[in-house]
């Protein structure tokens, strides 16, 4: 066996390290509305896209690479479902607030919109022209 190639592996890693990290950081508060098996799946993948990874890189294992692309793929093909299905419930949730803060706005004094609002975990709505929600 070769000598292990660690040094560029840890340079190249630590980074991505990084950008997870900032990436989950930010990502927190959607994770309310992922779908936890294809997120984990997707994890899964990923994790043994990235073992896969560092046996062809630094162990210099054969055939170790072709595996980490199809494991790899499987789990960024993963995310990115899980990534829009997240962001289209994120929206949803947000309509759904936005009607009922208007709701309760009105005055008409409707309880069953404010525990909804409350169940929900709705956070106040600002509409505006061009918004988002519109």
């Amino acid at each position: 066996m070769d000598k292990p190639n660690r040094s560029s592996f840890d340079l190249t890693w630590g980074g991505a390290v990084i950008f997870a990290l900032i990436t989950a950081w930010f990502m927190a508060p959607l994770l309310r509305f992922a779908n936890p098996r294809l997120l984990g799946g997707a994890g899964l993948m990923l994790g043994i896209g990235a073992w896969a990874i560092y046996r062809g890189s630094v162990l210099r294992e054969k055939g170790q690479i072709l595996i980490a692309a199809l494991f790899g793929g499987i789990g960024l093909i993963g995310l990115t479902i899980a990534g829009q299905h997240t962001l289209h419930a994120s929206l949803e949730t947000d309509k759904a607030c936005l009607a009922l803060q208007g709701r309760m706005l009105a005055g008409n004094g409707d309880a069953n919109a404010a525990g909804a609002f409350d169940a929900l975990a709705c956070r106040p709505q600002f509409p505006r022209k061009g918004d988002l929600l519109s």
